[in-house]
Order: C-alpha cells, then sequence, then structure tokens
C-alpha cells in the first residue's frame, strides 16, 4: 500500500491552547490486570440503549473456558446467576472473539440465563492497539465494531431476555475493569485506554469520528469516561465525564500505568470510503491544512489527528528541544484483514520552515527518530513505512515570526465565483508566493509577486466547482485560507 500525505501547515507557536487536556495524546493507559483490576463502587445501573467503547492491546486469549473481561457491570454475586452486563474475549487464541452479554438474573450461569452477542476477533490484530465499540440499541439489535468496522455477529443464550436484570442488595451497583465479578474472575490480561460508557446507541460514524480523538467529557449521552492518565495505580482511577464515578484498583495485586500507544489527538479526519474518496483532508483549529492519499486504497479506513502540545517526551532530539514544533501529528491505518506492509509518502509545507523531522511509532516508544527531509519547493517531503506513526518537525530556532499573525489579511469574496482578492498584505511581503491546491494537495496555480502590492486579485473562474486552498508562502511567515467556488 503506497499512502502519499500532502501537508500544508500555518504555525503560531505563542498561540496554542492545550484545551486542558491532561497529559498529550493518549497519555498513560492501565496494565497489570493479571494482578489486579479497577472497581467502580457507585457505577449506576444502565438499561438499554447503550455503548461500550474502548482501546485495548490484548495477548491471545488464555485456554478454553476463560473469558478475560474488558468491562462488567454488576456481573454477578457468587450465589445469584448472572446479573447485570459484560465485555469479554471469548476462549482460546485458536477462535478468539468478542463478547457483549446481557442477564436476567435467573439464578444460573449457562445460557438460558443470559443473552450475548459476539464477533471474531482478527487473530493478527493481538498485542496491537485496537478500538473496540459495542453497541446495544436493544435487546434485539446489536452492533460490534473493531477499529471503526462494523462485525458479522452471532446471538446465543435465552432470546426472551429484554432487560438487564441488577442484584437488588444495596452494594449491587458495582462495576468492574478488567475482572468479572464472579468468583471465578477472568482477568484481562492485557492493556485498557480511553473507556467510556454511554446510554445513547452512538451511530456508525460517531463511532469513527470518537476513535482517534478524546471526547469532550460533556457530550450528550456520556456516563463515564476513563483516561487512565492518573501518574500510577495508588490514586483514584478518575472519570472525566459528570457526575464522576472514580474506581479504585483492588484484587489484591500492583496495577501499573505505562504510557499509552493508542493513536489519541484532541482534533481528528477520517475516512471509511477509500474505494471512492482515497484522499483523506485533515484540518485542525491551528490553521494546518493536510492531505492524505492512500494507493492502492484497499485498507478499511484511515484516521489522521493533531496533539496540541508537546509530546510526553523529546528523547531523540540532538538540538535543543526548545526547537520542537508545539503540536505533533498522527495516523492509523485501519488492518481488519492482514495485508503488507505499505509506504508512506508525506510532502510538508510549514511556518516556520522545518529543518528537521522526528517520528515514532506511537506515544508508548521511548525515543524519537529522525527521518532525512528532503526541500520540495517552499516544502519537505519524507516517507513513512509503518501503518501507524506519529511525527513532529523541528526548526531552526525556538523563536518564531509570523507577519500574517500581525495583520488582517483578507480574502474574498467567499464562496465566490472564482474572481478572489486578497488584501492586507503586508508591505514588507516582496517576493510573496501565492498557489492554490485543490482538496488532493494538487497545486492548481502559483503566481509570484516580486513589488511590494498590498492587494492581489486572482482569476480563479477556470475551476469547476468545489472546495480549494489558498496558500501564502514567503520567508517571513506562511498562511493558508480555504474558499469555495460556486457556480
Amino acid at each position: 500500500m503506497r499512502i502519499s500525505i500532502y501537508l500544508i501547515l500555518s504555525f503560531s507557536l505563542f498561540s496554542i491552547e492545550l484545551h486542558a487536556q491532561g497529559l498529550p495524546g493518549s497519555g498513560n493507559c492501565a496494565s497489570g490486570f493479571n494482578q489486579g483490576y479497577i472497581d467502580i463502587p457507585n457505577f449506576p445501573q444502565l438499561q438499554m440503549p447503550l455503548t461500550i467503547m474502548a482501546w485495548v492491546k490484548t495477548p491471545p486469549s488464555p485456554s478454553p473456558g476463560v473469558f478475560p473481561n474488558i468491562f462488567s457491570s454488576a456481573q454477578s454475586t457468587p450465589s445469584s446467576g448472572y446479573v447485570g452486563f459484560w465485555l469479554a474475549f471469548s476462549d482460546a487464541s485458536t477462535n478468539p472473539q468478542i463478547s457483549f452479554s446481557i442477564s436476567n438474573g435467573g439464578g444460573c450461569f449457562h445460557s438460558a440465563c443470559r443473552r450475548t452477542y459476539t464477533a471474531q476477533f482478527p487473530a493478527h490484530l493481538f498485542n496491537q492497539w485496537v478500538h473496540l465499540a459495542v453497541i446495544i440499541s436493544s435487546p434485539t439489535q446489536a452492533q460490534i465494531f473493531i477499529n471503526g468496522v462494523s462485525m458479522s455477529i452471532t446471538t446465543s443464550g435465552n432470546q426472551n431476555i429484554n432487560s438487564i436484570k441488577y442484584p437488588t442488595s444495596a452494594g449491587g451497583n458495582l462495576a468492574r475493569i478488567g475482572a468479572s465479578m464472579q468468583n471465578i474472575l477472568h482477568r484481562y490480561n492485557g492493556e485498557i485506554d480511553e473507556l467510556s460508557i454511554w446510554n445513547v446507541a452512538l451511530t456508525p460514524s460517531q463511532v469513527q469520528g470518537f476513535m482517534c480523538k478524546k471526547t469532550p467529557p460533556t457530550t450528550p449521552g456520556l456516563i463515564a469516561y476513563y483516561k487512565f492518565d492518573e501518574p500510577n495505580a495508588t490514586v483514584p482511577v478518575q472519570d472525566a465525564s459528570t457526575p464522576q464515578y472514580n474506581g479504585t484498583t483492588a484484587g489484591g495485586g500492583p496495577m501499573t500505568r505505562p504510557f499509552s500507544g493508542a493513536p489519541i489527538g484532541d482534533e481528528s479526519d477520517y475516512t471509511y470510503s477509500l474505494g471512492t474518496m482515497p484522499t483523506l483532508h485533515h484540518s485542525n483549529t491551528s490553521g494546518d491544512s493536510i492531505f492524505a492519499t492512500l494507493s492502492p486504497a484497499n485498507a478499511e479506513g484511515f484516521h489522521f489527528y493533531t496533539v496540541n502540545a508537546r509530546p510526553n517526551h523529546l528523547n531523540g532530539f540532538t538540538r535543543d528541544t526548545n526547537t520542537a514544533f508545539e503540536r505533533y501529528y498522527g495516523y492509523y491505518v485501519v488492518q481488519n484483514a492482514p495485508s503488507p506492509n505499505h509506504f508512506v509518502s508525506v510532502n510538508a509545507y510549514s511556518n516556520p520552515g522545518p529543518i528537521s523531522l522526528h517520528h515514532r511509532l506511537n506515544n508508548a516508544e521511548s525515543i524519537w527518530d529522525t527521518l532525512p527531509v528532503v526541500p520540495s519547493g517552499s516544502g519537505l517531503t519524507f516517507n513513512f513505512t509503518e501503518p501507524t506513526t506519529e511525527f513532529i518537525f523541528g526548526m531552526e530556532s525556538g523563536i518564531s515570526v509570523n507577519l500574517f499573525d500581525r495583520t488582517d489579511v483578507r480574502i474574498f469574496p467567499n464562496p465566490s465565483k472564482g474572481f478572489i482578492t486578497i488584501e492586507n498584505i503586508p508591505e514588507s511581503l516582496s517576493g510573496l508566493q501565492i498557489s492554490v491546491f485543490d482538496v488532493q494537495g494538487k497545486i492548481i496555480k502559483t503566481q509570484n509577486f516580486q513589488t511590494n502590492e498590498s492587494t492581489v486579485r486572482l482569476d480563479l473562474s477556470q475551476l469547476a466547482p468545489g472546495e480549494y486552498f489558498i496558500y501564502l508562502n514567503h520567508p517571513l511567515g506562511r498562511m493558508i485560507k480555504s474558499i469555495l467556488i460556486m457556480n
């Protein structure tokens, strides 16, 4: 697979808001469930509709008959039989599955007292970070998503279960992360991050849209949201939503909070229509505009994200770390079916002009590796070979001045019929280059201005209706604006 990515980036290093995001990117994750688990004593009783999402990194399942639980709510008491609901892996690595079960509190531990929805888990995804989502719209309507892709499911158990049954005892609202609530704990021996529980049935596009970015804590329908960004497992597990259903480590053994390798940003864009739309356009609030084209387009989906902060470390930067940009980027290729390695080609235009590039596989990597960059006009080109990568630019100095940030450059009318005026261009920008890109990153037109001109007019009336990008490029600054051309 070949992925060509064209980036048009506009940076202002001293005006970036960190969005109160806590740790950058995916931060920490929860690990060590083979020794402990997390109890949530005040978790509410939920009914359908219901959605559970999480990023998980799972080793192959243990022997048959063991069902490692990712999340369970009031699953059982020692003698009551199945109660509540639970999300788990099923059986051995020879037939890996994801299952979601609801119970009727009928007093038994077999299929008559529960209904289970099951999907096959692709074996090649073991020991990789994978996004799971389970949506229960009603007792007879369920969906299981792996990496944003809806999977074929089978149904087993009692078809007459119409609601979730909870214990009637005072302490019956307990939920648990990383183990079940039976005497047999069915511990989950893996890592979990970005666990969210909802009292609504999310749509497929919502599942895909939340997949590679942090969820706003006030999102309607969000009941609980665990980022696991605590510095260690001895402090309470924080629920980022409101009201908070915080948890505590239990189970008798130590747990850890290592760096998470899940591909999480603050902003993201995605596509799952690669056959008809092989180009992904990612834009962010900092003014970056990124174009990514996959070739051949045989992956199921593609995500691109921005983290609006410096990473958890800058190990590997041989220059002054102040030269690192104040935000970084990542992508994630959805490959639920095994596929050969692919090639990622990046063409980047940025302000200030980057002179170096560092990359790593994900947030859990200990070192940023350098990657050669080649000048390409006013930009740079570089290549990747992994299905998931994060990268950050380095510049000549830690101080960046973009002259465009000090002016009120206007590009109008917008929308227009193609006759564009650019005014309030700073007088010092003699030698300004203006380029026009389409949504695939292809340069449509380039025009150089060697004299001081505060107003420039462009005739783009010959272009087909659609979205385009005007890119102003000068050694003292760069900026990009989106325009819409109509009939």
